[in-house]
């Protein structure tokens, strides 16, 4: 090999080297994302959003009865306006994929089993079985379709993670009771596989993006019985397959901290955690984080830093908050 092949070989190496070495020191960086529901993406409050001062990116809910309301017939319009508008200011964005609840109404003419119950507000609840074959085939359908439109429109770059719950807004299954969904019988090892097999579709389909994976609540996935090997369990799983591209995400909380901190506490250090607020900090009942306004958000922030969060999801009325010790806060995450 001649000098100058070996010098330019050199030169590529100490790139690829310092390429790597930026790439693990971003890894490191604590990032704070604005939550807000596809539906509420309207020009001004999204553009605010954007503009916010120390906001990295965009975290979004996306339900998949909004995208595909006929069976093969997608309207991707409210995630490509949301997608491109925050890639014009260089910022990123996160997507949980919402199937569970509000499934597209044509799965009920698809050989989907359901089952029927009561919410906590009484209000009756039809929905797929979570484990049901085929209602997981058709969701992955709608994930491969996802990843194709956004690498269509060379979005992918922009997707920094994408949520796992399994897929709905949470691992905790909410209308299950004493081992029963309706009249169906609560299956833990049909469910667990229905878990893993949703971390291996979206890690095909979103291969550079991080999987977001939610913590059940307080270790609870069918009421009302604890059952912390679960998770435990489900998340092994990510990280031996996977590694870090798998991060745990906590979506509760709070002023005075969070119930979950127990049930993730081992995975600190092997892997990123990320902490969603229960609420808005203005809020004062229970759709809120408790506490006394503003103090609480800060509150909040400062219990997630010191737990060893790395990502944080903030809704979007406090992402765009004018008060001094809210933007305070939120400028803390990147100290």
């Amino acid at each position: 090999m001649s000098f100058s092949l070996r010098l330019a070989f050199i030169f590529v190496l100490l790139i690829n080297m310092f390429a790597c070495f930026a790439s693990a020191q971003a890894a490191t960086k604590r990032l704070a994302f604005a939550f807000i529901d596809a539906d509420d993406a309207k020009p001004p409050f999204l553009e605010s959003i954007l503009n916010a001062p120390d906001i990295d990116g965009l975290s979004v809910g996306l339900q998949w009865k909004s995208v595909e309301p006929e069976k093969g017939r997608f309207d991707w319009s409210k995630l490509d306006y949301i997608v491109r508008e925050a890639a014009k200011r260089k910022r990123l964005v996160s997507i949980s994929f919402i199937g569970s609840p509000k499934t597209p109404d044509w799965l009920a003419n698809e050989k989907v089993q359901f089952f029927t119950s009561a919410s906590l507000n009484r209000s009756i609840v039809v929905d797929p079985v979570p484990w049901d074959a085929a209602y997981l085939a058709f969701y992955k359908k709608f994930l491969a379709a996802a990843a194709v439109h956004l690498k269509q429109l060379n979005m992918t770059p922009y997707i920094f993670a994408v949520g796992v719950a399994a897929p709905s807004r949470s691992i905790t299954l909410v209308n299950c009771r004493h081992n029963k969904m309706g009249s169906v019988a609560y299956d833990r090892n049909k469910y667990l596989a229905a878990c893993t097999q949703m971390i291996d579709a979206y890690h095909l389909y979103f291969p550079t993006a991080r999987q977001l994976v939610t913590a059940p609540q307080i270790s609870m996935i069918c009421a009302p019985d604890e059952d912390k090997a679960f998770f435990q369990e489900l998340m092994n799983y990510a990280l031996s397959k996977y590694g870090q591209s798998c991060w745990i995400l906590v979506k509760d909380l709070r002023y005075d901290g969070s119930a979950n901190i127990q049930s993730i506490q081992t995975y600190v250090g092997r892997t990123a955690l990320g902490f969603q607020l229960a609420g808005v900090s203005k809020v004062s009942d229970d759709k809120g984080i408790g506490g006394s306004f503003p103090s609480n958000f800060q509150q909040a922030i400062l219990y997630g830093i010191k737990s060893g969060a790395l990502y944080f999801e903030i809704h979007g009325a406090d992402a765009i908050s004018d008060d001094p010790t809210v933007r305070a806060a939120i400028a803390s995450i990147h100290h």
